[in-house]
């Protein structure tokens, strides 16, 4: 059993965690990216921060959730009110998964993070309420119905009164929260198969509308490239090449990837070539390992050159790991013997990490055992920088399990100074041994004082299964 690499999102995220807003990552530490421990001055790279999302954090508990439309829970019919809380709950759940796959890198490389179509039938009376919400409430409950609407099964006539409720937000959108209730109503258009959310918020980038508006324009690219709109790629194009907005370009990258294509791919050749920002070249290079249509041989080679040759070695580690998801034995070769002459360590486990997820890496099981597995044990309890300590832990929990290498995931679990790289030893240990692992698991949760670790180590025995 193995965890995906680089899937440092999926570890983290809280199961009340639906969207994160875009544009306050200046003000507080994004949910999507590992938390830094106060210890571990290191920044952050950017390779590993999460997602900026178009929405604010939405509480999924009915219990304690605001009443959908401004009353208190003493004034609401109780079957409506409970009603529309669990269609909120319900939606928000969906809205989580859909985000954790999109931020997951592995899913994202194998096709995840795609809206999904099924839709719940509910009530009419329900439908009707939650339009009359959407006409009159505060925008941030506007926002909460909105993103219900995304997984209720509405009519054709029902599709076009949310069409319209769009183009009337984006008429008043002044601010953070009325941009958000847009981008609510854009999700929920491209949930139920519409393609004229999308196609307004291309127009509104084109035209430079709701620019005044913080963070409207990335927030609305990556609305775009989760809705997978075939009509938008020209526009995601352009974008990449040339908005003077990273989170743009970024975003811009991920949905040519998602639409995949031949000239979606040369575009994100281009930007490994000439992209300055280290995030967008690294987010471009997965982008072509999703996009890319080679599976044999000696696989990528945009993808082969920016593993060798891109002056970064964040960029490097995001293009072998994109690199080993094309062409045939060569490429698992190539993989090995590029790691020879890597000295950048970040890369090396890159490399590293490209060879382990190979379906044919038992041709490599030396390398594994004697070169990488070693290199990581070291660097997983020795490096100072604490993303080369996180990436050395995920990645071992891909090999083969070692007694030197279970030694030093506990370790870390037990010592490390970052909490998160102890989340991600934690899920290493799971992926390595499975059930080997529960008795030294057990034993850490009942001394764990931390309230995200002890979530960890309970979500991982949980894994494990009973005993």
């Amino acid at each position: 059993m193995s965890r995906p690499w680089l899937s440092v999102a999926v570890v983290l995220l809280l199961v009340t965690l639906v969207w994160f807003l875009a544009g306050r990552a200046s003000h507080r530490p994004p949910p999507g990216r590992p938390p830094v421990h106060p210890d571990d001055s290191e920044p952050v790279p950017p390779l590993i921060k999460g997602l900026e999302g178009p929405f604010p954090e939405l509480k999924a508990n009915p219990e304690n959730a605001a009443a959908p439309e401004g009353k208190g829970p003493d004034e609401q019919p109780g079957l409506e009110r409970k009603r529309l809380l669990a269609l909120a709950s319900a939606a928000m759940r969906q809205a989580d998964a859909l985000l954790r796959e999109t931020l997951d890198i592995d899913a994202y490389l194998h096709g995840g993070g795609t809206i999904n179509v099924e839709k719940l039938e509910v009530p009419p009376d329900v439908v009707g309420r939650l339009f009359e919400i959407l006409e009159t409430a505060p925008p941030d409950q506007k926002l909460k119905v909105a993103v219900a609407m995304a997984m209720v099964k509405l009519r054709p006539e029902e599709i076009d009164l949310l069409a319209r409720r769009l183009e009337a937000e984006l008429s008043v959108m002044k601010d953070e929260a009325t941009r958000d209730v847009v981008l609510g109503l854009t999700y929920a258009l491209a949930a139920q198969g519409d393609s004229r959310g999308t196609a307004r918020l291309a127009d509104a980038l084109r035209t430079g509308e709701g620019s005044e508006v913080p963070n409207f324009r990335n927030g609305a690219v990556l609305i775009i490239a989760i809705a997978e709109d075939e009509e938008t790629a020209p526009l995601l194009r352009e974008l990449l090449a040339a908005d003077p907005d990273r989170l743009v370009r970024k975003h811009s990258a991920i949905g040519l990837g998602k639409l995949g294509g031949e000239e979606n791919a040369e575009a994100l050749a281009l930007a490994l070539s000439q992209e300055e920002d280290l995030e967008v070249r690294a987010w471009s290079a997965l982008a072509r390992g999703r996009s890319s249509s080679a599976h044999e041989g000696s696989g990528d080679a945009v993808l082969f050159e920016a593993l060798r040759y891109d002056p970064d070695g964040e960029v490097r580690a995001a293009a072998a790991y994109a690199y080993a998801t094309t062409g045939g034995p060569e490429v698992l070769e190539t993989l090995v013997g590029t790691w020879y002459g890597e000295d950048h360590e970040f890369a090396r486990i890159g490399l590293a990490a490209g060879v382990a997820r190979r379906e044919d890496r038992a041709e490599a099981d030396d390398f594994l055992t004697n070169e990488a597995g070693p290199f990581l044990t070291k660097s997983v309890t020795q490096s100072e920088r604490s993303l080369v300590r996180f990436y050395s832990a995920t990645t071992l929990g891909m090999l083969p399990p070692t007694p030197e290498g279970g030694a030093a995931l506990r370790k870390t679990v037990s010592e490390d100074r970052s909490e998160w790289v102890r989340i991600g030893a934690v899920d290493a240990l799971v992926s390595s041994e499975g059930k080997a692992a529960r008795e030294f698991l057990t034993a850490a949760l009942a001394k764990e004082n931390s309230e995200r670790m002890t979530r960890t180590l309970q979500k991982a025995l949980h894994r494990l299964g009973p005993d």
